[in-house]
């Protein structure tokens, strides 16, 4: 947003205002977690809350797309809540960038096309794919996002596109799974 969403924060600053978690214990079972902030809310205070709660105070490995982007957002997350500031450093380094598996070329296919988005990788090694989402990607749902953080949305179409949010973040980190159960598979660890 031009304005600044909450207090504490910038113009144009991109804030966790949602996330999608799923979880693989040692023992292989997965298990998924999601926030997403209401409307009208003057802060992400309650995001932030249960955030810490569902990634269990930092103790893990975290998985992402693009660690570059998720770790400045903690950082910048860390200094709007102090309070969390040990946690998001320890995320950060316990943070893994399935993404550069495929940025640098450690495992190339040309279906991919040059690219190394999450959306061409994934129709390649799954049978999954981002087709059929009403959100389908993050413009849309940075532009859905900002309405619902400022009330912008009408209330009779507000849990629709709140199940869509839900919908494609869920899409994201289902995504990340599936390809990493796939080069898990690719390199023998698992069958």
């Amino acid at each position: 947003s031009p304005v600044p969403l909450f207090d504490g924060t910038t113009s144009r600053q991109h804030v966790i205002v949602q996330y999608s978690v799923h979880k693989i214990d040692l023992d292989g079972r997965i298990t998924h977690k999601e926030y997403l902030i209401g409307d009208k809310i003057q802060d992400n205070k309650k995001v932030i809350d249960q955030l810490y709660e569902d990634l269990e105070q930092g103790n893990g490995t975290y998985i992402v797309w693009y660690k570059g982007f998720e770790n400045t957002r903690n950082l910048e997350t860390a200094k709007m809540y102090p309070e969390y500031q040990e946690f998001f450093e320890k995320v950060n380094e316990h943070t893994f960038d399935l993404m550069e598996i495929f940025s640098e070329y450690y495992y190339f296919d040309r279906r991919f096309k040059g690219s190394s988005s999450i959306k061409k990788v994934l129709p390649v090694l799954t049978d999954i794919s981002y087709d059929g989402l009403e959100v389908s990607n993050g413009v849309i749902a940075t532009g859905i996002l900002m309405d619902i953080a400022m009330g912008n949305i009408p209330p009779e179409q507000l849990e629709k596109h709140r199940q869509n949010l839900l919908e494609y973040c869920k899409q994201d980190t289902w995504a990340m799974v599936r390809i990493w159960q796939e080069l898990v598979k690719k390199i023998g660890m698992i069958e």
